[in-house]
């Protein structure tokens, strides 16, 4: 039984049912923002004569040559034709119309890209061809003043990438971004949070900072990624900042095509040393490894499903290790300063820093001689000493795990402990992403990124750590699902909805539906085109909605 079929049948005929569950659930229901946030594309021009005469009703026909999956529409009256809805990619695109020869012409698209194939036909036999031999890519854009550039998918296998991050690579190819204060990746001296990352449609924006950050966590590994799209100036609206990074992610073709990597660096070979370095010379312990895997094809299941030019899936595996034990410089109290002495705590200047007994705080209006009134006066210890009975017991167990100094030195002036600071990094990254294609205008994708980092080191590099302390990453899983409904012949398409969301927000994202859709109802129950096609749906996907969020709550 070929269930992928049934599948295809089914949602081909509850399409609107699809988009009430999609609506009732809080998604974003856009046709432009969602295609171009997403990476999507499109190809457009105007099919003309070889006198210029605009040529209406000509068959537009584009075919993505790894996949074969196929988009058709028709120029409209003034001869112009848009197929959106395009991953980054090499199509072929072919026009034609009876009486003319057949024009036909390959295009690498890249990501987030509106191409531009302006046919200029000439009389003929249809079955005659005026063939472009020349892949070309279009590098101006005339109806856009962004300002940008494109990693494709050639330069990301083909340059060093040091650590394989991403977005340092981006950050050493694009005119404008350069390190700042608070991150290695800042566009045109602005904040890091000026510049918004987007991976098939999901923000990789981090809340819990209090403010958008993005970071290598949540980023797929590269070997997962197509082609990424810098816009540094003159950025749209779609995404609310300055500036974006638009991120693609791979998807399977008709064959199958994978990759094997592994990097490792350990120093107990290969040693360099300095010409000042001892004969004896050890250097500190530090081991790296990063290897990983990826695959991706049609999805073929034997004697039961063959997903070849419709199904397709991908994934990708990398794991990046280091461990590594350095010396480090840091200031830690003296041991007379933790047996209440304090007399030698002196600035760079020479003054002394005083300290005041709290228990003698008390109003003065002449604090200490001064001459000053204080409500909240204290006498200072004499000779700058706390007496040992008023430690606290707090303070005892503090300086008992607390690194003693390694020198004399004045800790207010400059360090006084060397320490050796053992690290431990692993971060896992798995991407997979699915794509199938129900018709010739309904498309989906899902696609799934998990980087769970954990970090093992002392609390502070400033400051003298009391234990070692295992840091989880933020443990982003990042979801982007996108499921298309492509009307190519018409120039204002139906929406295309884009969904994409974290684990921990699912749950919210159900109990806040059950409003909309009453919203919903009520807009479509005085539409009398809606009312006909729309309310039963919409009342399917509020039932569900609330067995959902009964279930969950129980």
């Amino acid at each position: 039984m070929n269930l992928f079929a049934n599948l295809t049948h089914t949602l081909g005929k509850r399409n609107v049912l699809i988009l009430a569950i999609a609506a009732a659930n809080g998604t974003t229901i856009c046709c432009s923002v969602a295609l171009a946030q997403s990476g999507a594309g499109s190809i457009q021009g105007t099919v003309t004569d070889a006198t210029r005469a605009v040529i209406p009703g000509a068959s537009i026909h584009v075919v993505n040559r790894a996949t074969s999956v196929a988009a058709d529409t028709k120029s409209n009256r003034v001869g112009f034709y848009q197929v959106p809805g395009l991953f980054a990619g090499v199509y072929t695109v072919t026009i034609s119309t009876p009486g003319m020869k057949t024009y036909e012409q390959t295009l690498d698209l890249l990501v987030d890209q509106t191409a531009i194939i302006n046919a200029a036909l000439t009389v003929g036999d249809v079955a005659q061809q005026v063939v472009v031999t020349a892949n070309i890519v279009q590098l101006t854009t005339t109806d856009s003043g962004v300002v940008g550039s494109t990693l494709e998918n050639a330069r990301i296998n083909q340059l060093p990438m040091n650590g394989r991050d991403l977005l340092t690579l981006t950050n050493e190819t694009t005119p404008g971004m350069d390190s700042c204060a608070q991150s290695p990746s800042c566009a045109n001296g602005m904040m890091p949070e000026a510049t918004d990352y987007v991976v098939d449609g999901a923000p990789l924006d981090a809340r819990e900072f209090g403010g958008a950050s993005a970071g290598q966590t949540g980023v797929p590994d590269p070997d997962s990624v197509q082609e990424v799209k810098m816009e540094t100036s003159g950025v749209g609206a779609q995404f609310g900042t300055p500036a974006a990074g638009v991120i693609t992610t791979k998807s399977g073709t008709n064959q199958l095509h994978g990759t094997i990597f592994e990097t490792a660096r350990n120093n107990a070979f290969g040693i360099a040393k300095q010409r000042q370095d001892p004969a004896n010379y050890s250097a500190p312990h530090y081991v790296r490894n990063e290897f990983g895997a990826s695959l991706g094809g049609p999805i073929v299941i034997p004697y039961l499903y063959d997903g070849k030019n419709k199904s397709f899936f991908f994934f990708a595996y990398e794991r990046y290790s280091l461990a590594n034990a350095s010396y480090v410089e840091m200031t830690t109290p003296t041991m007379a300063m933790r047996n209440g002495d304090w007399s030698g705590l002196v600035n760079a200047s020479g003054v002394l820093q005083q300290l005041y007994d709290p228990a003698t705080t008390a109003s003065s209006s002449n604090c200490n001689g001064t001459g000053v009134a204080n409500k909240w006066c204290r006498a200072p210890f004499t000779n700058n000493q706390i007496p040992i009975g008023r430690i606290s017991p707090t303070a005892k167990a503090i300086y008992a795990i607390t690194p003693q100094p390694t020198s004399a030195a004045n800790p207010l002036v400059t360090d006084n402990l060397s320490a050796r600071n053992p690290s431990y990094v692993v971060a896992p990254t798995i991407t997979f992403r699915l794509d199938h294609e129900f018709n010739e205008n309904n498309r989906a994708y899902l696609r799934y990124t998990s980087v769970l980092t954990t970090n093992t080191s002392l609390r502070s590099a400033s400051q003298p750590a009391t234990i070692a302390a295992t840091v989880n990453g933020a443990n982003f899983r990042t979801q982007a699902t996108g499921i298309q409904s492509l009307p190519t012949a018409l120039l204002s398409p139906l929406p295309d909805l884009h969904i994409s969301f974290r684990p921990r927000s699912f749950q919210k994202l159900w109990s806040a539906s059950s409003g909309l859709i009453r919203v919903i109802l009520r807009v479509a129950r005085r539409t009398p085109i809606l009312r006909r096609n729309w309310v039963r749906p919409i009342t399917l996907a509020k039932r569900a909605s609330q067995t959902f969020q009964t279930i969950s709550t129980t």
